[in-house]
């Protein structure tokens, strides 16, 4: 579950040192406040890893609610789920609850201060670079998706008679299946722009058409993401799945969107 996030904080961490580089000629830094935000998201990652450790040894493996593994909700979550378990003690559920709080508070503020460090450094000898904007519109999509996934999942643990929010849950899931290519696709943005700054340095640039295929790669998985999300909310749970309506359109518009 805590492996999730790790490739993407690495390509936004990535993303920002290398516009830092260009627009200063290589001789810059990032401010303090953005590497200590660097810093605090990855410690909320090495906490969240925690989290999984403790959760195993705190709570009872099998309950009348059901088993360890079920409870903690699907393997797509980042953040278990930890309401149902039955704990051993009140200072174990205690521990567990505080320290996921922690972790998602240093990875979703140390996420925000990259992004906030990108967007306000003082622009020297190039503009932000379309890998660059591209990656960081990724991260903000992604972490958000998987962070709208919890709280969701969190407010019907809490609320199990609601079945208000169950369509909200399975639009947040289907969104989440489909922005799990971002990582791969950030990973191909930098290294276009890194072979342009090899063969033309210090400030060289991907071409034209190369930079405009970033800007349609994101715009497709923000569009695939919401109109997957869109099937997922228009879908019947428990309910026989039949050919054409809605969901089939929502399916069909986000496959689209994934082939471009």
């Amino acid at each position: 579950r805590s492996a999730v996030y790790a490739p993407m904080l690495c390509m936004l961490f990535v993303a920002c040192r290398m516009y830092v580089l260009a627009t200063t000629g290589g001789a810059g830094e990032p401010p303090l406040w953005v590497k200590a935000s660097m810093v605090v998201a990855t410690m909320g990652m090495t906490f969240q890893f925690l989290v999984i450790l403790l959760l195993p040894a705190t709570a009872e493996q099998a309950s009348r609610h059901g088993r360890l593994s079920e409870l903690s909700g699907e393997p797509v979550d980042v953040h278990p789920m930890l309401w149902a378990h039955k704990y051993t003690s009140n200072g174990a559920r205690s521990l567990v609850y505080a320290t996921q709080v922690f972790s998602q508070v240093c990875i979703y503020g140390g996420v925000l201060g990259v992004v906030l460090g990108v967007a306000t450094f003082p622009p020297g000898k190039t503009k932000i670079s379309a890998a660059v904007t591209c990656t960081v519109g990724l991260s903000i999509l992604y972490f958000a998706t998987f962070l709208v996934v919890w709280l969701l999942r969190t407010q019907l643990e809490l609320r199990m008679p609601d079945r208000s929010l169950r369509p909200w849950k399975r639009a947040a899931l289907a969104a989440s299946d489909a922005v799990r290519k971002a990582p791969m696709f950030a990973v191909i943005f930098l290294a276009a722009r890194m072979r342009a700054l090899n063969l033309d340095p210090p400030l060289g640039m991907p071409p034209p058409w190369l930079q405009g295929c970033f800007y349609l790669v994101t715009a497709g998985l923000c569009a695939e993401a919401i109109f997957a999300a869109a099937a997922g909310y228009v879908d019947q749970e428990d309910e026989p799945r039949v050919s054409g309506g809605a969901p089939m359109r929502m399916h069909a518009l986000s496959h689209f969107c994934e082939i471009c």
